[in-house]
C-alpha cells in the first residue's frame, strides 16, 4: 500500500496526481510529501505498528497523511466526520490512537477530542498551542529521504471505522499492507481507467471504497482526482464542466440531486466529457420485523 505513490510517481512524475482546495499536487510531489509526513511521525516517536488517526476531509492533506502513515510503518484509521463527538471519542479509544493529524478546517474539534480520548501527539497545520505540533513547519523541516521500518506485507496497513450504524459491534476492519488486485482494481466496477481520465472524488475518503478502491485505482492507472469535500450539486456539476470528468463515483443521493439541479438548468452545464459514471451501494440490511421486504438487494 505505501508503496503506491513511489510506483506512480516513477511513473507519472510531474503529471497532476490531485486537484484540491487552494492547488494541485503531482505524483512526484505526493511521493516527496508522504516521505516527509512519514519522517515526521518517526521523528515524533511513533512506533511500527501503532494507530495514528486522521481527522481530515477530501484536501489535498489526506492522501500524503494516510499513504505517509503507512510509509512510517503505522497504521492510520481515518476517521468518519459524519459521527457524533461521543461517538470519534470510542473510535480513538478503541482504536489505541495516540497521535491525530487534523485539517485545519476542523481545528477546535481535533483539540476537543484528543483531550477527551486522551490522545498523546496532535499535528494540526499551522497550530502549535495546547500540545498541538503545527504539522505544515514540521513537514517542511522533514528529509524527503525515508528509511521505512520492515513490516511484512501480512500486517496491517490501515483500519477504517466506515460503518457508523454498527460501531459499537465490531472493532475497525483492518486491511494488509499487500492489498489484492481486486481491492486496487476490479472493486472500482472494473473501469479501463488511463493516464487521460479525470476523476470527481466526492465520496469520503475516510470510507474505505473510496479511499483504496478509488484513490488506489487512480494512483495505480495515473489518472487525475478532482477532490471535493461536500456533496452539493451545482459545485459537483461545475467540476464535472471545468474538468472535462471521465469518470464519477457517487451514492444516489448524489446522483439525485444533481439530476434535480440539471432538470432546472441543462443549459448551464456541459456534462459532455462523462464516459462512465457508477453508483456505490450496500447491500439492502432487512429488519426481521420490517412490513414489507424489498424485491431484491443491490450490490
Amino acid at each position: 500500500m505505501g508503496d503506491l505513490p513511489a510506483m506512480a510517481a516513477h511513473r507519472y512524475g510531474d503529471k497532476t496526481a490531485f486537484v484540491g482546495l487552494g492547488g494541485e499536487q503531482s505524483f512526484a510531489e505526493l511521493d516527496t510529501e508522504s516521505r516527509r509526513v512519514a519522517n515526521v511521525l518517526l521523528d515524533a516517536g511513533v512506533a511500527a505498528g501503532e494507530r495514528v488517526g486522521l481527522l481530515i476531509p477530501n484536501t489535498l492533506q489526506f492522501p500524503s497523511a494516510y499513504f505517509g502513515a503507512i510509509k512510517a510503518g503505522t497504521v492510520p484509521i481515518p476517521l468518519n466526520l459524519r459521527m457524533d463527538p461521543e461517538t470519534l471519542v470510542f473510535v480513538l479509544e478503541d482504536g489505541d490512537v495516540d497521535y491525530l493529524i487534523a485539517s485545519p478546517l476542523l481545528a477546535d474539534e481535533a483539540k476537543r477530542l484528543s483531550r477527551a480520548a486522551d490522545v498523546e501527539t496532535t499535528f494540526i497545520p499551522g497550530v502549535s498551542d495546547h500540545g498541538c505540533i503545527n504539522y505544515s513547519h514540521a513537514i517542511a523541516a522533514a528529509s524527503a529521504d525515508l528509511d521505512r521500518p520492515e513490516r511484512a506485507f501480512d500486517d496491517v496497513a490501515c483500519q477504517p471505522y466506515t460503518e457508523w450504524n454498527y460501531w459499537k459491534a465490531q472493532r475497525g476492519v483492518t486491511h494488509p499492507r499487500k492489498p489484492s488486485h481486486d481491492d486496487r482494481i476490479l472493486r472500482f466496477g472494473g473501469l479501463a481507467l488511463d493516464p487521460d481520465d479525470t476523476g470527481l472524488l466526492v465520496l469520503p475518503l475516510f470510507h474505505v471504497y473510496a479511499m483504496n478502491a478509488l484513490m488506489g485505482t487512480f494512483l495505480y492507472t495515473g489518472a487525475t482526482m478532482i477532490l471535493q469535500p461536500q456533496p452539493e450539486a451545482e459545485p459537483m456539476l461545475n467540476a464535472i464542466q471545468e474538468h472535462s470528468i471521465t469518470h464519477f463515483a457517487g451514492v444516489p443521493a448524489m446522483y439525485t440531486m444533481m439530476f434535480r439541479e440539471y432538470r432546472d438548468s441543462p443549459l448551464d452545464y456541459d456534462l459532455s466529457s462523462q464516459r462512465t459514471p457508477s453508483v456505490r451501494l450496500r447491500r439492502l440490511r432487512i429488519r426481521p420485523d420490517a412490513k414489507s421486504k424489498p424485491r431484491g438487494t443491490f450490490q
